[in-house]
């Protein structure tokens, strides 16, 4: 081959690649900005995209995002650049400023849940403390019905030990009864026994020494010590107006003494 062919040649082919380089639109990965070309960045979604700012605005078809990078406006979905651009139950994607579904988790309302006669647990989901729950499911449980405005109840626990001070009758001992509680128009001061009381088997009884601290109650009651309990008593309280909580139903064990 003629030394003027092969200059012939290699011309052509520069000239193609030349044309495939400037045609070529594919999106390049990257991982820091040394991948990319000079006047590029590598951005938040791995793509050597180029670098923009106030002074060195985005090529029409494309908006400037705040880490300085230009990506289409025809990415995929609404355009935006911030969440209020976008519709109800989406957010803007400041990555692509494009709007998406919001998959962020909606945090347990303590006032919403309670109003389903639930809890916001740990796992911010509502639980529900109804009276059709199968850990809340006594016979004597329907025996109350929840004020409006009533406290929701929850996280029962129970201590029993014998006390012959205070629980003197013969097989008995004195049952501490601690729990959480949640009040819509709050608890108020409760110094008086009677609004702390317990059910059981269609007969209604007050607690004694009963304490609030914080969003906690406890109580006590005098139990027939012995084998667990049938699963048909329940606890149950009033706020200082009057309002009347859940019933939380209970089986306690306890040792002969």
């Amino acid at each position: 081959m003629s030394k003027w062919k092969f200059l012939a040649l290699a011309g052509v082919i520069a000239a193609s690649a030349a044309i495939t380089a400037c045609g070529d639109d594919s999106e390049v990965s990257c991982t820091v900005d040394d991948d990319c070309a000079s006047d590029e960045i590598c951005a938040s979604d791995d793509i050597c995209r180029l670098a923009c700012s106030d002074a060195e605005p985005c090529p029409e078809g494309s908006t400037c995002a705040e880490e300085g990078a230009c990506f289409p406006d025809d990415i995929g979905g609404e355009a935006c650049e911030g969440d209020e651009d976008c519709d109800v139950g989406q957010i803007c994607d400041l990555s692509t400023f494009t709007c998406v579904d919001d998959e962020t988790p909606l945090e347990c309302d303590d006032a919403t849940c309670a109003e389903e006669t639930g809890f916001c647990t740990l796992d911010n989901e509502c639980q529900s403390v109804a009276c059709d729950v199968d850990f809340n499911d006594c016979g004597v449980c329907g025996m109350v019905t929840r004020s409006a405005n009533g406290p929701l109840i929850y996280d029962l626990r129970a201590d029993c030990v014998a006390n012959s001070t205070t629980c003197p009758d013969a097989g008995q001992v004195e049952c501490t009864w601690t729990f959480l509680f949640f009040d819509p128009d709050g608890l108020g001061s409760i110094g008086n026994d009677q609004a702390f009381r317990k059910i059981s088997s269609g007969s209604s009884g007050t607690g004694f020494s009963t304490r609030v601290n914080g969003d906690e109650i406890s109580f006590k009651t005098c139990e027939q010590s012995g084998a667990p309990g049938s699963m048909n008593s329940a606890i149950h309280i009033e706020d200082a107006d009057g309002n009347s909580s859940n019933a939380l139903c209970f089986e306690y064990a306890t040792a002969n003494q």
